[in-house]
């Protein structure tokens, strides 16, 4: 599967699907780089804004019609830690 903002190996260790060695460790190191790409999105889309707009506005299209799904997932990753 093509990676969004999740690998697949991220979705597992959050969802608790996952079967590495060290299970706890793994789900904390994906948090950590899910909140870096998060940042990273922020820029983008400033970017996206500006040189395409169109790009911009799907992004926030999707975001906000599963505004619900990611509001929970984000409380997730958040309370967690």
């Amino acid at each position: 599967m093509t990676r969004a903002l999740l690998t697949d190996g991220e979705r597992d260790a959050l969802t608790g699907e996952n079967t590495v060695e060290y299970p706890a460790q793994y789900k904390s190191n994906s948090k950590k780089r899910i909140r870096e790409r998060i940042e990273k999105l922020e820029k983008d889309l400033e970017i996206l804004d500006t040189h395409a707009p169109e790009l911009a506005d799907e992004i926030r299209d999707i975001i906000t019609a599963d505004a619900n799904e990611l509001e929970q997932l984000l409380a997730g990753v958040k309370t967690q830690d």
